[in-house]
């Protein structure tokens, strides 16, 4: 495909809220992710699925770059059922008209896709989790246009297919 994005993801449940960057060009994937380790302290990956290989790199941790080959059985399907039209409305956020369409599933899952123009700009996901708590999850694109420089990988990677393999096989 010809398409590239940039975009911020922001989930929040009903205690926790997590932000974190995506960028796709090309069939490439990455993404920027700060992860809670202890109260004060996150520890900062970089994810990034390309040529069939899943690369995680520690930015805090630089000599420790890992990566494994990409299966579709390690990643978990979507918990949204099949979404339903609803409605149709244009809203206001400031200065900014967004036209916005809305779906829903039988799990009362709410997706509103925001348009500026011709343009998506956010697409934002309501719900309940599998534990009963809310889940609101918000795409928001920044930008059209990604450097290259986001897929770059390092010279070496310490290969842990087999680990994972022995986990997903």
């Amino acid at each position: 495909s010809d398409y590239e994005f940039k975009m911020r993801v922001t989930t929040e449940t009903n205690n926790n809220k997590e932000t974190s960057e995506m960028y796709y060009k090309e069939g490439k994937l990455a993404a920027t992710i700060d992860i809670p380790y202890s109260d004060n302290i996150n520890i900062k990956l970089k994810v990034i699925i390309k040529d069939s290989y899943v690369y995680m790199l520690f930015s805090d941790f630089p000599v420790f770059h890992f990566k494994f080959k990409a299966n579709e059985d390690m990643f978990p399907s979507s918990e949204i059922g099949e979404l339903e039209f609803v409605k149709s409305y244009e809203e206001q956020n400031g200065s900014v008209t967004y036209y916005v369409e809305e779906f829903s599933d039988e799990n009362n899952t709410v997706c509103k896709y925001y348009f500026s123009g011709d343009y998506l700009v956010k697409i934002k996901t309501t719900g309940i989790d599998e534990y009963g708590d809310s889940l609101s999850s918000t795409l928001e694109f920044l930008t059209y246009e990604v450097n290259d420089s986001v897929f770059r990988i390092p010279f070496f990677s310490i290969n842990i297919s087999p680990i994972i393999d022995y986990f997903y096989s």
